[in-house]
């Protein structure tokens, strides 16, 4: 008996037995924030894969909230891009109002652009002119600081309406070849072709005295002596009168310029100017 216990132990040997389980990494996908649970995308013993969505809150709070950044975000990058002002147009500049760390309240000037492009000229014309107006109007324009630099011009506008005030009518005149000495701003006497005399007889404009009035004279040299003479005018040019009364080519006639010379005065043969009389024609300018 004793034997038969002794060779049984030797065919099973004693053993330990350990309890285990099968272990697995969970994650707990939870609520990011407070909120109304919107929808499920899964069920229970779906298999997903990463990134799939599996629940969504309440959005429109969220939507709404992100909309107002954007438009924040928006209106930041504009105040950030009104901080560097443009040229709107190519130009030169002409004057400059501050100085770098200064500090300028808005609305306030900082520089003068003149802007490239055209010449032009604008010129307030005595409405009793209105009349001879029109565009494409050839002209000549003389600038106050170089009187004896005189350029072309043409009228390309004509205001609609009379200045009440003033009783002038606005005109715009083009530049087609501007001289390099005109600046902006500069003041031109205008004179505005409108219309023309075949053959007609002209004085020099200073010889004609009066000549706004009714009664426009002017003074003749005759027989040694100053004569007064009333004359008709007609139209008038750069520096010149057309006379369409009173007077024969080669009168001579006394400048209002030449001093000390009155009516039935004797005036010395070189003093006065002869009328003379156009083959061609004599523009009519007005200022």
């Amino acid at each position: 008996m004793l034997v038969a216990l002794a060779l049984h132990g030797c065919d099973k040997p004693a053993t330990n037995d350990w309890q285990g389980y099968i272990e697995g990494e969970y994650v707990l996908l939870a609520a990011p924030a407070a909120g109304q649970l919107q929808k499920l995308y899964v069920r229970r013993g779906d298999q997903v894969e990463a990134g799939k969505p599996t629940f969504a809150l309440e959005q429109e709070s969220e939507r709404a909230a992100r909309l107002q950044a954007e438009e924040q975000l928006k209106s930041a990058e504009a105040r950030l891009e009104n901080t560097v002002i443009r040229a709107p147009a190519p130009g030169v500049i002409l004057q400059r109002f501050a100085e770098p760390g200064d500090v300028v309240p808005q609305g306030k000037n900082l520089f003068t652009l003149l802007v490239n492009g055209e010449t032009q000229i604008v010129a307030q014309v005595d409405e009793k002119n209105l009349a001879l107006l029109a565009a494409a109007q050839k002209a000549q324009a003389t600038p106050d600081a170089y009187p004896g630099q005189r350029f072309d011009a043409e009228v390309f506008y004509v205001a609609p309406s009379v200045d009440a005030q003033r009783g002038t009518v606005e005109v715009k005149l083009r530049v087609m070849k501007p001289p390099e000495f005109l600046k902006p701003d500069m003041t031109v006497s205008v004179e505005i072709v409108a219309g023309r005399a075949e053959k007609a007889i002209v004085v020099d404009s200073d010889a004609v005295r009066e000549a706004a009035s009714a009664s426009p004279w002017v003074l003749l040299a005759q027989g040694g002596r100053a004569e007064r003479r009333t004359v008709k005018l007609g139209l008038r040019g750069a520096g010149m009168t057309q006379i369409a009364e009173g007077l024969a080519a080669g009168d001579l006639v006394i400048p209002a310029s030449q001093p000390g010379i009155a009516e039935g005065q004797r005036v010395r043969p070189e003093a006065p100017r002869p009328a003379k009389k156009l083959v061609g024609n004599v523009p009519n300018f007005f200022q």
